[in-house]
């Protein structure tokens, strides 16, 4: 069996320890996310690109923190969702992306029959960057 290309573990003083073709890296959480940034962009970057047809989902992250900001000299929207591992990925939305993202969430409220709870309070500041 091959060797696998990566193999990392988390250290007990919460640094992770990294061996990537035979050579071994020691990253704190900061070095990590840098890493893992340019990892990122390079990957964007790459001729071959990630798929547009999304694959079987095996794990998911419940109730990320998020945020949704108006950006009005662009006239788009700004979506931003936490991942645990990823730290914040940014979306910019057209004005189109979101009328068709109303229309689905409407769809989907009306077909889930959700109603707001009594006292529910639907304010701008419940939006930004807290559990849901």
């Amino acid at each position: 069996m091959d060797k696998p290309m990566l193999n990392g573990n988390l250290n007990a003083d919460g640094t992770v320890e990294i061996e990537i073709g035979g050579g071994r890296v020691c990253l704190g959480a900061s070095e990590l996310d840098h890493m893992l940034q340019t990892l990122g962009e390079l990957r964007a970057r790459m001729p071959d690109e990630v798929s547009q047809t999304q694959p079987q989902i095996e794990t998911v992250l419940a109730n990320p923190l998020y945020s949704v900001r108006l950006d009005k000299q662009r006239k788009a929207c700004l979506l931003s969702l936490r991942h645990p591992g990823f730290g914040w990925i940014n979306f910019e939305l057209s004005t189109q992306e979101v009328l068709n993202m109303r229309t689905l969430w409407n769809q989907i409220v009306d077909r889930m029959e959700l109603e707001p709870p009594a006292g529910y309070y639907d304010g701008p500041e419940r939006r930004q960057a807290k559990p849901h």
